[in-house]
């Protein structure tokens, strides 16, 4: 997950999801060390293309911000759903519990465009959405 707005306009925003594809470090450097790029896929990016077959693949490099010299990237193997707020995400594995918790279940199902990109543990069943309306705190919501 990019953790920097590097250039918004091209889709490379704080939260973005990509795949790392590769690391390039400088000829006599090594791990630790940082790198000096690396690669990743942002399946969404629609800026300048970097590699003529590849035109999703981003290279990355560090960044300073004040003492800190690292790379804007962060594992996302897994969100909270609090994180999650504002993205849209291709496909979600959702661990939504077995009761309501004041919007939560909305908000984690509403990170993908189709119900078909969802799977949830424990199975979430229909009558768990009719059940919604007697939430307590919906009427709050609704006021």
């Amino acid at each position: 997950m990019l953790t920097r707005n590097l250039w918004v306009h091209a889709g490379l925003v704080n939260g973005t999801l990509g795949k790392v594809i590769s690391i390039f470090y400088y000829i006599d450097s090594k791990p630790p060390e940082l790198p000096s790029f690396v690669v990743v896929y942002f399946i969404q990016y629609k800026g300048t293309t970097w590699d003529i077959s590849h035109p999703t693949y981003v290279p990355i490099s560090p960044i300073t911000r004040g003492a800190r010299h690292q790379i804007p990237l962060q594992m996302a193997w897994a969100l909270t759903i609090h994180k999650s707020q504002g993205m849209i995400l291709d496909k979600e594995t959702v661990d939504i519990d077995t009761k309501e918790r004041q919007g939560l279940t909305f908000s984690a199902i509403s990170r993908v465009p189709s119900l078909g990109d969802i799977q949830t543990n424990p199975t979430f069943p229909f009558s768990r959405i009719a059940q919604m309306h007697k939430n307590p705190f919906l009427k709050h919501r609704q006021q």
